[in-house]
Formats: C-alpha cells, structure tokens, sequence
C-alpha cells in the first residue's frame, strides 16, 4: 500500500466529517502520524495544519499553536504558496488568542503568498477569517474594511460563500447598524436556501435571531433560535468566538424576557422546524404572538 496516498485519503475522509469533529479528529492524526513516518513534506504540512485548526475549533488552541508553526516553517522551506497560505491562515487564527498584534503581519503574508499562487479563493478565506479575528477582539472597523475587501474576491468567484455575507451582518450589527445587519443575514439566508448550505442557513438564522433579540421581539427570537439550534445540532456545527457569544447573549435576552418556561415552549417550536419552514418563518414580519416587550435591564 502507498503510505503516502492513504494520508491523503485519510485527510480526505477528515475532509468530508468536518462537521462531525469526533470523526474527524482521528482521522487527521493518524494523517499526522503517516506524514512523519514517511517523511513527505506535503503531506505532513497538511496535516499539521488540519491538527491545529482541530485543535482550535475544541477550544485548545495552546496546543495547536506548535503544530501551526512548524506546518509554516515546512511551506515556507517548500516554497509552495497554495501550502504556505494556508498554513498562515491557520497560523493567524490562533495567534491571535494570545498575540492579536502578529496577525497584521501574518495576513499580508498569506495574502502574497495567495496572490502568487493565483489563488482568489484562498484570498477571500484569508481576509474573512482575518476579519473574524477582529471581531472576537472588538476591532469592528478593522473587520468591516476585511470584509469589504473579501466581499470583492467573492463576487469575482460568483458570490457562492455564504461566510462574508454572515460576517458582515454581525459587523454592521455591532455598529448598530440594524437594517443594513438584516440586509446582510437575509441574503444570506436567500442564498444559503438556493445553493443547500446547511450551515449558511444555520448561522443566517442565529444572525436573525440576534437582530430580534437585541430590537425586544423575544418571543420571536426564542422561536428562531430554537431553529438555529437545531440546525447547528443536525450538521454537528461547533459554535465558536464570536458567534457563541451572540447566541449566548441573544439566549439570555429573549429567556430573561419570556421566563425559562415560555421561552423553551417557543425554542422547541423552532427546533421542531424543516428547512422550508425555518427558512418561510425567518423571513416572513412578526406576528403578536412573537413579540414581547425588551427585559427591563440588560443582560450581562
């Protein structure tokens, strides 16, 4: 047997269970362990890197911060740029739980690594998750202007991702900026609807559910949280910064409002919703029996 060809394979199946990390996760390191036994370079800068971005979503970036680190030194020795942009991506994402400031530097790097290799997808992954960082570090102006940048890359690739559109949302929703926020969740959720995006129409939904949320229709908001919950438990989506902060934040909220009871009444009413319905009721105004008034004091 090719050893080399079965870690990729097994970096392929990991591929495909990325939404199920208990799947995936021994499927990249056994891919870890075939790249160092073979010692293909490729290969383990692959590897290493899909460790790290593991290690990141279960919330231990310390750990995946070596492995990072050596998947970049590996691409930068290779000379490869499509392996180096990733590679840095990663790197960026958890640098930035303890050293926000190395994520400048680390970005532009990426980003001339991918414009080498002719990559404008890569380009586009690069700037929104660089965006993402600003936003779990509360640098929203500096997330809008990434997101505008990415948003360029992706009208020139189709306008396919759902991940800008949603990103913008939560940027313009932490400016205040309500309608535009709407705007922003609800074409994503259009297009989430028409290209079978599960995940783009989960986080779609928490967005709106959020804007509810935030404007006092918590009756509404529990129902589509509850839906965005579902959603996010049927695909094995892990939420995390900053997206787990606003559904915790918008939970508490619309709970303080309706008391424990009503509010898991109306959230089991959302969970209990197909994609159509979900996706008819997201869209659809409020009716009387969705809105209550905001809680008397802010939630922390």
């Amino acid at each position: 047997m090719d050893r080399v060809l079965y870690g990729y394979a097994l970096l392929v199946g990991a591929g495909l269970n990325r939404f199920h990390l208990g799947a995936a996760m021994p499927l990249v390191e056994r891919a870890l362990a075939v790249a160092r036994e073979t010692g293909d370079e490729r290969l383990l800068v692959i590897a290493l890197a899909g460790s790290a971005d593991c290690s990141f979503i279960l919330r231990a970036s310390s750990d995946g911060l070596p492995l990072a680190e050596e998947a970049v030194e590996r691409a930068r020795r290779l000379q490869d740029p499509v392996l180096l942009a990733a590679s840095l991506g990663t790197l960026m994402t958890l640098r930035a739980e303890t050293d926000p400031q190395a994520v400048p530097a680390l970005l532009e790097e990426a980003l001339a690594a991918a414009a080498l290799a002719g990559n404008k997808r890569a380009e586009l992954s690069l700037l929104n998750n660089a965006a993402v960082v600003a936003l779990r570090t509360g640098e929203i102006e500096v997330a809008e202007r990434q997101l505008e940048r990415a948003y360029e890359r992706r009208e020139e690739l189709g306008g396919l991702l759902h991940h800008v559109l949603v990103n913008l949302g939560w940027a313009r929703w932490e400016r205040k900026l309500d309608g535009e926020a709407r705007t922003s969740f609800e074409e994503a959720l259009h297009q989430s609807r028409r290209n079978g995006d599960s995940a783009g129409l989960a986080y779609s939904t928490l967005g709106l559910a959020c804007l509810e949320a935030a404007a006092g229709r918590c009756g509404r908001a529990a129902v589509l949280l509850g839906s965005a919950d579902g959603q996010f438990e049927r695909i094995g989506e892990i939420l995390i910064a900053p997206e787990d902060r606003y559904h915790d934040e918008a939970v508490a909220s619309a709970r303080s409002a309706l008391g424990p009871e009503e509010y898991e009444r109306r959230a089991l009413r959302g969970r209990a919703m197909g994609v159509q319905e979900s996706f008819e009721f997201s869209l659809a105004p409020p009716s009387p029996e969705e809105t209550s008034p905001a809680p008397a004091t802010p939630v922390a």
